[in-house]
């Protein structure tokens, strides 16, 4: 079995594919059974994430202070969903828990 953490994250990122493609993360964990353990961490991950994103997400104003006092006037992400550009989407993913509770084994 070979799960360097090269091949880890080229799973990973195949495994997100499937998923945003329909997938069910059944069916995905299905694919790769070496990486399973891994696999199902990262969707539980995303899931609760995805649920608790409001909590996680600072203020307007705190994000305000930040930027102003770490000196970084000129925002990088300047164009709306920018940091997706690179994979030629205009949009974020979708959100994988969708606020619900994700079937997991």
């Amino acid at each position: 079995m070979n799960t360097n953490p090269e091949n880890l994250e080229k799973i990973m990122s195949e495994a997100l594919e499937f998923k945003e493609k329909g997938k069910t993360i059944s069916e995905i964990l299905d694919l790769y059974p070496e990486y399973k353990k891994n696999l199902k961490e990262m969707f539980q991950t995303i899931d609760v994430l995805a649920r608790e994103k409001e909590k996680a997400l600072p203020s307007k104003e705190l994000l305000t202070k930040i930027v102003s006092e770490v000196g970084l006037e000129n925002s990088v992400t300047e164009k709306q969903f920018s940091r997706y550009l690179h994979r030629g989407e205009k949009k974020p993913p979708p959100n994988f828990g969708g606020g619900s509770k994700v079937d997991l084994l």
